[in-house]
């Protein structure tokens, strides 16, 4: 997944931000992705965050 954001960056030339959230209810994991793409456009690198269930937050870095 990680290339495919490289990929969209550099063919589209604007940066791609990639949240994922996970939850145990439609509008938890829904929340969580909402946070994850917020801190994932404040990266100065394209990248991938992922919040999960707990809270936990995980950067794909490549």
């Amino acid at each position: 997944m990680q290339s495919t954001v490289q990929q969209l960056t550099l063919e589209m030339d604007v940066s791609v931000a990639v949240g994922i959230g996970f939850g145990e209810t439609a509008a938890s994991a829904e929340i969580n992705a909402r946070k994850a793409i917020r801190h994932s456009k404040k990266k100065e690198s394209s990248g991938i965050v992922v919040i999960q269930e707990d809270g936990v937050m995980i950067e794909s870095v490549g």
